[in-house]
Parts: structure tokens; sequence; C-alpha cells
């Protein structure tokens, strides 16, 4: 996904029809209140939804429509009503401020820099997690990243569509601001879309609902996925919409890089279609139906984009027979990826790849159950 600054970043730039003080539209200069006080932008919204506010149980899991719908309300929620979730909010961009100015600073004078920015100022997951345990505001920032499935390809789609019929039926009520905000949180989802390791990561094949932090196959294929989205968002993917266009897109912290400016560019217009039509709701006073979400005819064709013969192979790929598979420089073959140990393999291969907390939090679980490990090694149960 994109990191909390390029969320921010992404919907602080667009315009807020009928949301302005003197005239100025800008969003980063006309922020909301919620119903519990908290004083957010539209691109604080975006940035806090799904990563530091939602519950454990997949919006995009639920069976129909009017699941998804009420899933995502009670996600929203937890950031839009209540103390807690102010006090949540307020300590989330606290500890966040420090990084947020460097990135800041960088995409005043140097864009190239917000990549060092990032590296230079790591995100502080334990004191994120402490903050998350603190303020019991649904899920913690831990298991929050364990079961982020609706941040990825058809996922994500589905649950930006539940967030924005939400707030397109707000809009019709009359409640502008209140459908704004809603439509904030849903557009983190529309975001991640453009994302280059959010958009082919078999993520929802590789999920399990009993996922934790453990020594366990479920927990392995959580990092597995990360592996994934980590390979695809660094070296980029090329993409064409449904609109025609065909351009590159990269991942975390390349939203600012000038070889992703097309991206920021059509990502930005997906977003300003997609407040829009939260407008013409208001103004109308009557509701779109899913299938005319404008927003989706600028975002990456999915199913276009591990066919397109500039781009690598897929890291993990689900075949015909539902199982995960890892690529073996063959087209549409691979090495079945199975049991404990062939993720264990698999990780260890790909170790490197993780960034640094993740690598020790990963060598922290293996060397907690080193015992076992051995007995793998020496029954041949861990592939190469």
């Amino acid at each position: 996904m994109f990191y909390f600054s390029e969320h921010r970043y992404l919907g602080n730039r667009i315009q807020l029809p009928g949301h302005d003080s003197a005239g100025d539209h800008v969003a980063a200069s006309n922020p909301f209140t919620l119903q519990n006080g908290l004083v957010v932008t539209y691109g604080d919204i975006n940035a806090l939804s799904g990563d530091y506010f939602g519950l454990m149980t997949p919006i995009s899991r639920g069976i129909t429509m009017k699941d998804r719908i009420d899933r995502f309300q009670q996600s929203f929620n937890l950031l839009n009503v209540g103390e807690v979730g102010k006090k949540r909010a307020e300590a989330v961009i606290a500890k966040l401020k420090v990084l947020m100015a460097a990135v800041d600073d960088a995409i005043e004078h140097d864009p190239k820099a917000a990549h060092k920015a990032y590296q230079d100022h790591p995100l502080d997951i334990d004191a994120l997690k402490q903050v998350t345990v603190a303020y019991k505001a649904g899920a913690d920032f831990d298991t929050l990243a364990l079961h982020n499935i609706d941040h990825f390809g058809p996922e994500a789609r589905l649950t930006y569509n539940a967030g924005h019929a939400l707030a397109l039926q707000v809009a019709s009520q009359g409640d502008l601001q209140q459908a704004y905000a809603i439509n904030a949180f849903a557009d983190h989802f529309l975001q991640d879309s453009f994302a280059a390791g959010h958009v082919r990561v078999p993520r929802n094949a590789l999920y399990s609902l009993d996922v934790k932090v453990d020594f366990s196959t479920s927990f392995l294929k959580a990092i597995a996925s990360n592996v994934m989205h980590d390979e695809d968002g660094n070296l980029g993917l090329h993409v064409q919409n449904s609109a025609g266009e065909k351009w590159k897109i990269y991942g975390d912290t390349k939203l600012f890089d000038p070889v992703n400016s097309n991206n920021l560019h059509i990502c930005t217009e997906a977003i300003k279609v997609s407040v829009q039509e939260v407008y013409d709701a208001y103004k109308l006073r009557k509701v779109i139906d899913e299938s005319q979400f404008g927003a989706w005819e600028l975002a990456p064709i999915l199913d276009l984009v591990s066919l397109h013969p500039e781009n690598h192979l897929p890291l993990l790929f689900v075949k015909s027979d539902g199982k995960i598979y890892k690529r073996n420089g063959n087209p549409g073959e691979g090495v079945l990826l199975d049991t404990i140990w062939d993720y264990v393999g698999f990780l260890l291969e790909n170790v490197n790849m993780l960034e640094k907390q993740i690598q020790l939090q990963i060598q922290k679980i293996i060397g907690n159950n080193l015992s076992t490990l051995v007995g793998g090694l020496s029954n041949g149960q861990i592939a190469h």
C-alpha cells in the first residue's frame, strides 16, 4: 500500500466542491470536524483508513453489498464516533509527525528524495502497535496488517465500492460533509489500487481468518504476500486502463518519484472522479449504481497486468487448482507452496526483500522455533 504520507498527499491536493473557505476548495485547507470532535483533512482520513482503523473481519468478505456496506460503516465509525477513536487518530499522527515533515520537505525541494526520507525515518512498528493497543478502537496495527486483504486486487475494489456507495447515499440525503468524510475513508482503497504491490498479489488466496503472529502457515503466508508486494512495488508494473491509457506504476515510497509521475496524475484524476460523484449525488439528490462508478475507468485493468510482455513474472500466483505457486522462470508453471516448510523455505530465499523490521520479526519467530526448524531440515521437509 502507499504509506501514510502518500495517502495524505493524494487526498489533500484535490478540491472539495461545496466544502470550502472563502472559495478555496483545496482539501488541505478545509478540514472536517468528525462526530467525536476530531479535526482532520480529507487526506488525513485517506491515510488513517484501513491501516490504522478497521475491523479484523475484512469488509470484502461480506457476502452481499449490504453486508459490505454495514462492515464499512462499522470501520468508519471507529474513527468518526467515540473519544477513543479521536485519541487513537491523534496519537498515530503524532507518532508519524517527524516522518511526515521529512517527506513534505522532500516533496517541496526534491521529490526523488522522498524515498530516502522513508529510509531515514522508518516506521516504528512497535510504537504504532502500542498506540493502537492503548486506544482500543477496533483491531490494533499488527492485526490490521495481517488481515489486510481489503487493500489488494479485486478485494480493494469491493471495499471501495461499499464505502463509495455509502458516501453517495449519505450525500443524496443532504449531508455533504459526512459524505465526504466517508468517501475519504473509501478512497484509501481506490488509491491502493494504483500501488504496484497491490495489483496482482494473490492476497485473498494467502489469507486465513485465524491468522496471528506465530509460527504457523497462515502467518508465513501473510509474510509471503508482503515479499511479492515489495518486489512488484520496487520493480514496477506496466498497466493500462479502460480509458486506453498505458503507463507504469510503482509502489510504497515511490509515489513522488519522477518515474511514477504518470501514475500520480492518473490516480489523482480517479480521486477527483470519486469526489465529484459524491458532490453530484448531493446536488441531484440521487445515487448511481456501482456499475457506473467512474474511478475504475482510470484504474489498472487487473487481468491484463501479468500478460504484459515487459512485466516480470509474478513471484506468487494461483493456478486453476486454487493452490499457490512460486515462479520457477517458466510462465504458467511454478513450484507448489503447500506446507509450512514450503513457506519457510520461500521466506529464507527472499528474506532480504523484506523491510528490516519485518526481517527482525521473522528472525525472532524462527529463532524461537529453531528446534522445530532443525527437525524439518533433517527430515528434508524444507523446500529449496
